[in-house]
């Protein structure tokens, strides 16, 4: 059973629409610059604001860090107040804590932020950790997560090894690893939106007809932006502990999946011609 879940904030846990593109419109316009159309806009949503400064308005280094303090400068007394949460996330945080499971929360949002909104939500009881980014700039999702598995104690696959002992899961083995965290497992639980052959011109080519689909069709493919998939998600963090699988291939099997020994072995085009997925 796995003993550790990791939530994001915001288009996790709350609906920050609202505040967060007030805020983002604030900032580029005390910076004396046009405002991105209203689908680039939309992007602000979730990864780190500094980067998306610089990739939808064009900003330097520099000036993407003066918009992220702008931005900080509204956000703070007045966006975070315009944020929601999911409806019945603190009862469900509740119910996992109650089962055992350790909760944390990692977001790219400045921890400061982060505290306040949990603590006003009520989420920040059931939360062992609270993990942001620092309030001088926004940090990478991977750091505030490894800043977030720092302060528990925990380290990769060791996690699961831990929790689950080296008889269920051993972290030296790598097609144990490959097959819990690998592609055709993030395939099945929709956690990737697209499977190609490990190859460049694979990948260029699938890239390229990415970027020639509508962008209704990708929106499809989000996990977090309404209520629809931030429920979906919940509701797998609770399938997960009920569940208790001791290997992918339980998970694979509960979605359909036929002769779920023979997927690890399969090729890329074997493998999409029968997949279930979630």
């Amino acid at each position: 059973m796995y003993q550790y879940v990791f939530f994001d904030l915001d288009g996790t846990l709350t609906d920050s629409q609202e505040g967060v593109l007030e805020c983002v419109r604030y900032a580029i316009e005390a910076m004396g610059r046009p405002l991105p159309e209203g689908q680039d806009l939309l992007k602000f949503i979730g990864p780190p604001l500094q980067d998306s400064f610089m990739r939808y308005c064009g900003f330097s280094c520099e000036e993407a860090q003066e918009a992220l303090r702008l931005f900080r400068e509204q956000y703070v007394p007045v966006g975070q107040f315009k944020n929601r949460p999911a409806p019945g996330v603190a009862e469900m945080l509740g119910r996992l804590k109650a089962r055992g499971v350790t909760l944390a929360l990692a977001s790219s949002k400045a921890e400061s932020q982060c505290v306040s909104i949990c603590e006003r939500f009520g989420f920040a009881p059931h939360l062992a950790v609270i993990a942001g980014s620092s309030d001088s700039r926004d940090q990478s999702k991977a750091d505030v997560i490894r800043e977030a598995m720092g302060r528990l104690g925990l380290t990769g696959p060791e996690v699961i090894e831990q929790e689950m002992g080296k008889d269920e899961f051993d972290s030296a083995d790598r097609s144990l690893v490959y097959r819990t965290t690998g592609g055709k497992h993030k395939y099945i639980m929709r956690d990737a939106n697209y499977l190609v052959e490990d190859t460049l011109g694979d990948f260029h080519d699938q890239l390229a007809a990415i970027m020639e689909a509508p962008y209704d069709e990708i929106v499809k493919g989000r996990r977090i932006g309404s209520e629809e998939p931030v429920d979906e998600q919940l509701a797998l963090a609770e399938l997960s502990v009920e569940m208790a699988p001791k290997d992918a291939r339980d998970v694979w099997a509960y979605f359909g999946n036929e002769d779920v020994e023979q997927i690890p072995e399969m090729t890329t085009a074997e493998f999409l011609a029968v997949a279930q997925r979630r």
